[in-house]
């Protein structure tokens, strides 16, 4: 994530932590501590109360409207920034302040560190971003809890009723977090149900809403800027390209505007004309992505026409919509965590298969078909955790497919472990193909610090 840049402090250091250079800071000076701005002459001290201090003042920013901690620049004893003040004695501060919030701040706030190269030294810039887990408590040297505030250009404690006032807010957001999630399903099956895309495939909706919204502006070319990302990241996860012409290659290489949202399609026909894939992303950092999977039992000479859904693409869309709707959100600068839904659905009942080979397909032993559609699944995740391929995008893959497989009757995808493991047989391998698509699902996995097995024991 980009370092959170409050937005009165804009205008002076820029829209993001890193762009934040010593000059930046020298524009600082003549400039009073705020309720968003706190400057430090010295780096704290490793031992005594310097960890509860530390401590407080990011907590008190998080209890607020979050906030910058700028070390290495002098005030004048009014709070009004005189100079910049170098220091020299701390190389691993962002290190010490990341593990003082972990084990004195409950819950921890996320907040980013940068060390910045000025004239003599360094200064080092905290950003504390907006909380939407507040209150954070701070564990003292007496052990007790205490929850600080930023007021004004103070830090105070919190009363009984303020603390209590924060926990009921912060309840009331995780349950508007659900209801927005379920209007975006309903409207992305609205779409469906209109397009008459329900006549030939069931259809896999992954919805997603950040706790902190995000402010992205519409500006020309900004939906091509969005495919120049997207695409590659629907093709990230290496799959079989044989079975191309199902659904394992995905597509949205088409974008217009929609209203506060970007509307992309794998089909050039104007607004949300699509075959097998299509999203709404919103400018807030909310949004939903849909993959179509075709599949009639009557093709297995099945009179049924029951739906088929391959265990193993459901895997692997998921990986990708998860990866989509993460970076979506961070470049609206959306911060926290986000609440995702998912959800399988269909015009007819639905039966989870597997295709490991041409000698190995069929319905998955003991499980059986669901009506329609599964119940919408919630998750929540911190906003950064699927954005990149990581230990943490497979744990919640795990997570939110065995959400969507338990309604077939199968306690856990096959194709993660427990352990978040990957296991390479559980995905398409046909010894035909001029791919080895194991050994290039390997390859991800060892580049992201993911294992691979060959099979569970």
């Amino acid at each position: 994530m980009l370092g959170w840049i409050p937005p009165r402090l804009r205008p002076l250091l820029g829209a993001s932590l890193e762009a934040v250079t010593e000059q930046h800071l020298k524009s600082l000076i003549g400039l009073p501590e705020d309720y968003d701005l706190d400057y430090k002459r010295q780096p704290y001290r490793t031992g005594g109360k310097g960890p509860i201090d530390a401590a407080a003042d990011i907590a008190a920013f998080a209890n607020a409207s979050g906030g910058l901690l700028i070390i290495g620049i002098e005030e004048d004893g009014t709070g009004v920034a005189s100079k910049l003040y170098p220091d020299t004695s701390r190389d691993d501060l962002g290190l010490w302040l990341a593990q003082v919030a972990a084990a004195r701040v409950s819950p921890a706030p996320p907040i980013r560190h940068r060390t910045i190269p000025i004239a003599g030294g360094s200064a080092h810039v905290v950003s504390v971003a907006p909380s939407t887990k507040k209150p954070h408590a701070v564990t003292t040297g007496d052990n007790t809890l205490k929850y600080p505030v930023r007021s004004g250009t103070m830090t105070r404690y919190m009363s009984e009723p303020e603390i209590a006032d924060q926990y009921y807010r912060r309840i009331q957001s995780t349950i508007d977090l659900q209801s927005s999630v379920e209007a975006l399903n309903r409207e992305a099956t609205s779409i469906l149900q209109t397009a008459d895309m329900f006549d030939n495939q069931s259809w896999l909706i992954l919805s997603s809403v950040p706790s902190a919204p995000g402010n992205l502006e519409l500006e020309s070319g900004i939906a091509e800027q969005w495919v120049d990302w997207i695409e590659p990241a629907l093709r990230d996860f290496p799959t079989q390209p044989a079975m191309a012409w199902l659904f394992t290659s995905r597509y949205l290489n088409h974008t217009s505007v929609g209203f506060r949202s970007i509307l992309l399609t794998d089909r050039d026909s104007g607004g949300l004309g699509f075959n097998h894939s299509f999203a709404s992303l919103r400018l807030d950092g909310s949004g939903f992505i849909a993959f179509g999977h075709p599949g009639i039992r009557s093709i297995h000479n099945d009179a049924s026409e029951m739906r088929d859904v391959y265990d193993e693409h459901v895997v692997v869309d998921v990986i990708h919509g998860l990866g989509v709707l993460s970076n979506h959100a961070i470049r609206t600068g959306a911060t926290g965590d986000l609440s995702i839904g998912s959800q399988l659905c269909s015009d007819r009942p639905v039966a989870l298969f597997q295709y490991r080979s041409h000698h190995y397909w069929g319905q998955l032993g003991d499980t059986r078909a669901v009506d329609r559609r599964t119940p919408l699944a919630m998750r929540s995740t911190p906003i950064e955790g699927p954005a990149l391929p990581s230990p943490d995008l497979v744990a919640l893959t795990r997570s939110v497919v065995t959400d969507l497989f338990s309604s077939f009757g199968l306690a856990q995808p096959i194709q993660i472990t427990a352990r978040n493991q990957l296991v390479l047989r559980g995905f398409y391998r046909d010894q035909s193909s001029p791919i080895d698509i194991h050994r290039n699902i390997e390859e991800w996995a060892t580049s992201a610090g993911i294992e691979s097995i060959n099979s569970p024991t």
